[in-house]
Order: structure tokens, then sequence, then C-alpha cells
């Protein structure tokens, strides 16, 4: 899958978030049509979304996208989505990020959690989605 055709899957899976079960099989058969390939990926990420175990939590991401306005910083406890906040780990410019654990697991995996500060995200949504795509290509041991 090229960028474009990325970028177009990802819209069709932002919007199909939005929609009931019956609705986005209306929106995938219009905006699929024939494309398998655009058509199956899109119903492995919504399959991702829903499930518990997964790495893709989309609800942690609205969550934060929803109230941009951060009033202070994450602490120690503090639930984001499925994600429990164990400590401040590094900030840069725009962001502050946290290290976390799945709240609802009992797993050595830890998770990082980005949060852009309220001012910086006007406009940069792009540079954030190609980092996020960047760093889902990267395995460490870490």
């Amino acid at each position: 899958m090229n960028s474009i055709e990325w970028d177009r899957c990802k819209g069709i899976f932002s919007d199909a978030l939005e929609l009931g079960p019956e609705e986005r099989i209306v929106l995938l058969e219009r905006e699929c049509g024939g494309n398998s390939e655009l058509r199956d990926q899109i119903l492995k990420m919504l399959d991702a979304a829903a499930d518990d175990d997964s790495l893709l939590d989309v609800s942690a991401a609205e969550q934060l996208a929803g109230s941009p306005q951060l009033a202070a910083p994450l602490i120690a406890g503090d639930i984001v989505g499925r994600y429990r906040v164990l400590r401040h780990i590094g900030q840069g410019g725009t962001s502050l990020v946290y290290l976390a654990e799945h709240a609802g697991l009992h797993s050595p995996r830890r998770f990082a959690i980005k949060v852009i500060a309220s001012a910086f995200i006007a406009g940069q949504q792009e540079r954030f989605d190609r980092e996020c795509d960047i760093l889902a290509t990267f395995e460490h041991p870490n």
C-alpha cells in the first residue's frame, strides 16, 4: 500500500470508528468498492481497535485529542484510555512522554504515551501521523 492509499485507509478507518456495525458495512462498500486489500486492511484495524488485548488503542488517542487543553501534566497513576501512567520519561519542545502500562493486563510490556502541547497541535497532524507510522515499524528490546 503506497502513502496515498494509506492516507485513504486511515481516513476511512477514522470515519468507520464513528459508526455502528451495519453503517460500517455500507461505508466500506461505498469507499472501498472492489479494492479488497483496502477493505481487508480497514477490517483488521477495526478488529484491533475493538480488541482489549490489541496494541492499537484508539480510545486513548481520542481521549487526548478530544481535549487538547491539558490543564496539568499527567502523574503516576493517571489513566489514559486503557493505560496507567507510571512516570514521566522525557520531553521535547512540543510534547511530554510518559511510561505506561496496560491497566487491565498483568504484563511486563510497557508503552509510551506522547502528549503534544495544545499550542502545537494546530497544523501538526501530518507530522504526528508520519512519526507514528515510523515508530510503529520499530522493534526495540526496551
